[in-house]
């Protein structure tokens, strides 16, 4: 939410932070969707490495994406 915040901030018009928005919540939701299916299969088999480092990707998957975004629109 804080990052989002921060989009918001820096785009240039409503327009183009609503755009901006849309999309990353579009991948984000993408995202949390194998997340939470990870998660179901690791309860299942919790000593399976491959599904915990699926996991782990897809977290920084999702932090890259906001941080991409936020370097592209506020130039950090």
């Amino acid at each position: 939410d804080e990052k989002m915040k921060k989009i918001n901030e820096c785009a240039v018009s409503s327009s183009e932070a609503s755009y901006i928005q849309k999309t990353a919540l579009e991948q984000i939701s993408l995202l949390d969707s194998n997340s939470v299916q990870l998660e179901q299969e690791l309860q299942k088999d919790q000593n399976n490495t491959r599904l915990i480092n699926a996991l782990v990707r897809n977290y920084k998957t999702k932090a890259d994406l906001l941080n991409d975004i936020l370097n592209r629109l506020c130039h950090i």
